[in-house]
């Protein structure tokens, strides 16, 4: 459940365009070559995206499609563990439909249809957590699996195997977004060092049964799906980097790493001294992460 002190749904409605800035080019516009062959081939395409937020990747995906006048009938199933995103991605999907002048039909509380020229899109929303995404997604055959900004939180030995398990003899997946082991503040600061490896070392305790180190997700992953037999099509950097315009993104990375570093020494003054810096607008922030796409 989300329990943060500030709006979450405006957060991330606020984090999609600083995504779209970050987000690897080369990888991104490889998707979308595929999504549009897959499109000529098949006359339609089913795609699956668990922990879809409020379906901002739905609408990212929307905006290429009439941008690149695809042919798109697609049939989308998001999955997301928060219960209350429901109701935010409906009203963001409507507005999204009202600013591209697109239909916006809700077919039942869960499951909405979205419009325009040759595009047609119809959502299915699904609520579950992470432990059951497999068993959601159970039975289905995907053309496309999506995880944006998740795999990093995910048991990813455990939980990613049976999650591939959805896709097609000819399907691809798309994991952005996924954390490679940087978090750069600037101006320095004499404590940033150690408390950068207590965070990484805090992410990696998440699952301590399992031989993988979260904190490095992105740099391990690709390897990890070779081995498990799949092919990596295309993978880059896709680096979030912050200024003042950034400043509420960057207050959730600091609360994130003071909440999980509350009992680390020295951490309630770097907090102060961080918070006194992005009030004035003298705090930066770099975070390594990559994309990859790959196919089964």
């Amino acid at each position: 459940m989300i329990n943060e002190t500030f709006d979450y749904v405006e957060y991330l409605k606020l984090k999609k365009s600083i995504d779209d800035r970050s987000l690897n080019s080369a990888v991104w516009n490889e998707l979308v070559n595929r999504i549009k062959s897959k499109c000529q081939n098949s006359g339609s395409i089913f795609i699956v995206e668990p922990g879809a937020g409020i379906g901002t990747m739905i609408t990212r995906i929307m905006d290429e499609v009439l941008r690149e006048k695809i042919t798109f009938k697609c049939a989308y199933t998001a999955i997301e563990p928060e219960p209350g995103f429901q109701t935010a991605a409906e009203s963001y999907l409507q507005a999204w439909a009202e600013k591209q002048n697109a239909k916006f039909i809700k077919l039942n509380e869960q499951q909405w249809q979205l419009s325009k020229n040759e595009m047609e899109v119809t959502v299915d929303w699904e609520c579950a957590a992470a432990e059951d995404f497999s068993q959601v997604l159970a039975l289905k055959s995907v053309d496309l699996l999506l995880a944006h900004a998740l795999v990093d939180l995910l048991p990813v030995p455990e939980l990613v195997p049976d999650l591939m398990q959805c896709l097609k003899a000819d399907g691809i997946f798309y994991f952005s977004l996924n954390y490679s082991g940087q978090t750069e503040f600037s101006p320095g600061h004499q404590s940033d060092s150690l408390l950068m490896q207590e965070y990484n070392a805090d992410m990696d305790k998440r699952f301590p049964d399992l031989d993988w180190q979260a904190s490095h997700t992105g740099n391990l992953l690709p390897d990890f799906l070779q081995k498990q037999g799949h092919t990596i099509i295309s993978e880059g950097s896709s680096d979030w980097e912050l200024d003042a315009n950034g400043k509420a993104f960057i207050l959730n990375i600091l609360d994130t790493i003071k909440k999980a570093l509350s009992s680390s020494p020295g951490i309630e003054q770097w907090y102060a001294e961080r918070r006194d810096q992005l009030e004035h607008e003298k705090l930066k922030l770099k975070i390594s992460n990559r994309d990859l796409l790959g196919e089964v």
